[in-house]
Parts: structure tokens; C-alpha cells; sequence
């Protein structure tokens, strides 16, 4: 009787925490180390909770900021509040896998470190999943 109930609460944990869901995110530069001046990609990939954000309240959002080397900060609204940074606006997406990609130019300027910090958030107090990226141009 108590291992039929003990593994009857360890399925009902277990069930709970997959059907609950996680968060991921990560991010990628196509390529690693751009040239002065070059071309690159940025690829953000991540797997979204339900969210309760953007024009019909059931997306999440991807916060992505840049800024010249540093560390990123752990919250989205501490990132924004650091000077020199360059806000690139958020993107809401939904429940499930997503792709963001987005063609840039990296700085003119050789041997430069640049970082990418990039917030998942499901709502406005909850933050999921946080990545950050940098390169250096050659």
C-alpha cells in the first residue's frame, strides 16, 4: 500500500513537471567572429511557455539588447537601465519552438567585443529563460 501510494505521487510530480513545460533560449552568431565592417547573423532560438503578454495577452516576450563587452544584467529592466546600450526591441512569440533571425553589420571598429543579452519572459514579473552571446571583430 505505501509503494502503490509512493509511486502514485512521484507520477503525479512527474506528470506535473512535463506538462508544465520549460523554458529555453539560446542564442548564435553566423558567423562566430565577424570581420570589422562584415555581415553577420543573429539566430535566437528557445522554446516559449504560454504567456500572458503582447496584443491578445497569450505570447511571450523576447527582450534582446546589445551592448559594447560587459556582462549582462539579470533582469531585462536592469539591462535597459545601463548606459550605452542599444535596445532592439522585443519580439512576442508563442507557446511552442521559435526562430528569430536577424542580418546585421557588425561595429567598424577591429578587435571590439560585442555582447548580446537576451531575456524570455512569460509575463511581466516572470523571466524564463535569459542568454547572452558576444563576439569580437577581427
Amino acid at each position: 500500500m505505501v509503494l502503490v501510494l509512493s509511486l502514485a505521487i512521484v507520477f503525479a510530480f512527474s506528470f506535473a513537471a512535463l506538462a508544465k513545460g520549460g523554458a529555453s533560449l539560446a542564442v548564435k552568431l553566423k558567423p562566430k567572429h565577424p570581420k570589422a565592417g562584415a555581415k553577420y547573423t543573429l539566430i535566437i532560438k528557445g522554446t516559449a511557455k504560454q504567456g500572458s503578454l503582447g496584443s491578445q495577452r497569450n505570447r511571450s516576450e523576447v527582450d534582446r539588447i546589445e551592448q559594447l563587452g560587459g556582462s549582462c544584467a539579470s533582469t531585462p529592466q536592469a539591462e535597459l537601465a545601463k548606459s550605452g546600450i542599444i535596445d532592439l526591441g522585443p519580439v512576442f512569440v508563442k507557446k511552442g519552438k521559435f526562430k528569430i533571425k536577424q542580418k546585421r553589420l557588425a561595429t567598424s571598429a577591429s578587435h571590439t567585443t560585442i555582447r548580446f543579452c537576451v531575456y524570455l519572459s512569460s509575463n511581466i514579473n516572470k523571466l524564463d529563460a535569459k542568454a547572452s552571446k558576444a563576439y569580437t571583430t577581427k
